[in-house]
């Protein structure tokens, strides 16, 4: 059984927050999607985000932000059956902030972890970039923004490079 510590809470905090940025206000995002502060569509109650809806405080966007964290995230990546590293653990809950527990639960790179008694580095890799669309309007269109950051994930993940924001910041900008 995986566990999370709070080393790999703190690690998957620092990705999320450069990838994800924080906005008070709603915005649509690459989908299309009404979101909030950190890349939220929907609040704790589990009602949609709308255009129309009030700004938020910081602490607000904080509140929400460790909500999805703790609530939705750690509970997918504590599921798999192979205990992981604090960085792996912090690449995965990167990822399923972004795309889902759903979605997580129900990939490829769930079952390979789970699968795998020896990480595959190439294996990993490929199911990482296979999140690197979105879909607008019935349609998949690939994101550069989406590579990038699943190519840092990935990276995290085999520890290629350490979880320190100024890196994650210089790579994110650079990849």
């Amino acid at each position: 059984m995986n566990t999370v510590t709070q080393n790999a809470l703190d690690l998957a905090r620092t990705l999320i927050k450069v990838f994800e940025g924080c906005r008070l206000i709603p915005y649509l995002d690459i989908a299309g999607k009404p979101t909030i502060a950190y890349g939220n569509t929907f609040y704790k109650d589990g009602s949609s985000v709308k255009l129309v809806d009030k700004e938020l405080t910081q602490q607000q966007a904080d509140d929400l932000f460790e909500y999805h964290l703790i609530k939705e995230c750690v509970p997918a990546v504590e599921m798999l059956l192979n205990p992981l590293e604090d960085y792996q653990n912090a690449s995965l809950l990167s990822l399923i902030y972004n795309i889902g527990a759903y979605a997580f639960i129900k990939s490829s790179l769930y079952t390979s972890i789970n699968n795998c008694r020896v990480i595959i580095k190439s294996e990993i890799a490929n199911n990482f970039v296979k999140f690197n669309k979105y879909r607008k309007d019935g349609v998949l269109h690939v994101s550069d923004g989406l590579t990038k950051r699943r190519t840092i994930e990935h990276m995290v993940f085999n520890r290629d490079i350490i979880c320190d924001e100024k890196i994650i910041r210089l790579m994110y900008n650079k990849v």
